[in-house]
This record gives structure tokens, sequence and C-alpha cells, in this order.
């Protein structure tokens, strides 16, 4: 897993743009900023489950963003993914003689998420929560997702 480590606090300025923490990034901004900076693969795309488990699983890291409101907006790191797949069967014979069979499984998607909160909070989510630990903010709307983040 290539560690990608971008921080926007303060500014930096790359060819002809500057980015500061004053400034609103768009996710077409930030697919420009990493661009600028050698990741010419990167991609702003919609939320994609399945892509984000492929880029994970090839060791990528893929950028999420989403806002709680237009103005909350958040973008966060995904890392890693594992999953889990457990399956149960239970057979019995009914007071009548009849047999039965039940049959009940578990699937479990959990992905390794840095918040960007200088390393509060990270760790493992369920499908890649989308609400915010400690407060609670939740970052359903305009989900977006930045993948093929390749120097």
């Amino acid at each position: 897993m290539r560690l990608l480590r971008l921080s926007l606090m303060g500014s930096f300025s790359a060819s002809s743009q500057e980015y500061n923490c004053q400034h609103l990034l768009t996710p077409n901004e930030m697919e420009d900023v990493l661009k600028d900076i050698g990741y010419s693969n990167a991609n702003n795309i919609d939320w994609d489950i399945d892509e984000m488990i492929r880029e994970l699983t090839a060791g990528d890291p893929v950028i999420l963003k989403g806002a709680d409101n237009l103005f909350a907006q958040h973008y966060w790191t995904a890392l890693g993914f594992h999953q889990s797949y457990d399956a149960y069967r239970q057979e019995c014979t009914a007071p009548t003689g009849t047999a039965i069979s039940y049959h009940w499984d578990n699937h479990v998607q959990e992905f390794y998420l840095d918040w960007g909160w200088r390393g509060e909070y990270n760790g493992w989510f369920l499908n890649a929560n989308v609400t915010k630990p400690g407060n609670g903010d939740h970052y359903i709307y305009y989900k977006r997702m930045i993948d093929g983040i390749k120097p």
C-alpha cells in the first residue's frame, strides 16, 4: 500500500494553481491538485463501493468526499479493506416429525479510514461509514471519490 499524505492545511502552489485553507475545494479541484503533484491517473467519480474495493485490493488508496450539508464537506482516505463471510446451518426435526433446515449468513465488509484529523478516529468502519466519529456528522450528501491514485 502506497502511503498518500496530502495536507491542505496552510497553502501550497503547484503550477499556476494555489490552494489554501480559505478555499472550498471541489472534487474536480482535488483531482487537479493530485495531478499537479504527480498523480496523473487520479479520477473524480461517483461513489462506488465495488470500485473502492478493487482499488484497495490492488494496494491503492481512495479519497472519499461527502457532505453533511453544502458547507460541511469533508475529504477522508480509505486505505484498507477486508471482509468476512460466515454461513450457518441448523437442522432439526419438528415435533410433527418434519425435517426443518435453517440457513443464514453474515457478510461483513470493513474499510480502514483515515479521517485526516491527525490520527484521531482512524480505524476500521463498516461499509465505508460516512458518519463522523465523535459528533455524528453524516457525510451522506454529494458523495464522490477519487480513485486511480498512482504516481
